[in-house]
């Protein structure tokens, strides 16, 4: 069997430094998140506007490519052209 060794003074404050820095970051983030969170959710109507127009893009392009495929087994729409008298 091998003897544990002792953890010496720098295994110990490897481990401070180590606590200390995740103590660190979760403040930080905590501070980070609650400042911003005006803005955060104040950009939020915007990026629904962004997303509800390109889907509505998207939407149009995958309408025009599904008219335009031939191999539907569809016969094409006749257009109707109205004249005036």
């Amino acid at each position: 069997m091998v003897a544990q060794q002792e953890p010496g003074p720098t295994a110990r404050v490897l481990r401070i430094a180590t606590a200390a820095e995740v103590v660190f970051l979760i403040l930080s983030a905590f501070f980070l998140f609650t400042e911003h969170r005006a803005h955060y959710l104040g950009a939020l109507p915007y990026g629904l506007v962004v997303i509800a127009v390109t889907v509505f893009l998207w939407l149009l392009v995958e309408r025009r490519r599904h008219r335009a495929k031939p191999d539907s087994g569809q016969q094409p729409r006749k257009r109707v052209e109205f004249h005036a008298r």
